[in-house]
């Protein structure tokens, strides 16, 4: 899984843990690092659709979740919200095929950020089982 922004490290963790509580298995960081490294990742690059796939590819994977988290202000004396946008790339093809997000500005208050994270990543899990089930 590919996140980048604010919170991006959290916001992995917390989607690939109810990935699994779902039962769809995700590839740990650490795994991740080391394939990546061995094949000339630097750590400082942006991945694109096309990079993704081809180290998904690598991975042995047949899809790779990337996506954006950004946090906005909210209503008066509130934690600032996320947004979260999680796309599903295919590996063979490089194209996306399913798109979540989650966030509005306009809820109620947030308790914390981090507790926002929280929410966000079982929304954004919750609506891909729904359109997918676990045997994507």
């Amino acid at each position: 899984m590919s996140l980048t922004g604010a919170g991006h490290q959290q916001a992995s963790d917390l989607i690939a843990e109810q990935l699994a509580l779902n039962g769809i298995p995700a590839l740990e960081r650490a795994q991740l690092n080391i394939v990546l490294k061995e094949h000339g990742f630097r750590g400082n690059e942006k991945f694109d659709q096309t990079s993704l796939a081809e180290y998904g590819s690598l991975l042995g994977m047949k899809k790779v979740f990337a996506g954006t988290i950004t946090a906005v202000s909210g209503p008066l004396y509130s934690f600032p919200h996320v947004n979260i946008t999680l796309r599903v790339v295919d590996v063979a093809t490089g194209k996306v095929t399913w798109i979540g997000k989650y966030g509005n500005s306009l809820w109620t208050s947030a308790i914390s950020t981090q507790g926002d994270i929280q929410r966000g990543a079982k929304h954004i899990v919750k609506e891909f089982v729904k359109t997918h089930g676990i045997n994507f």
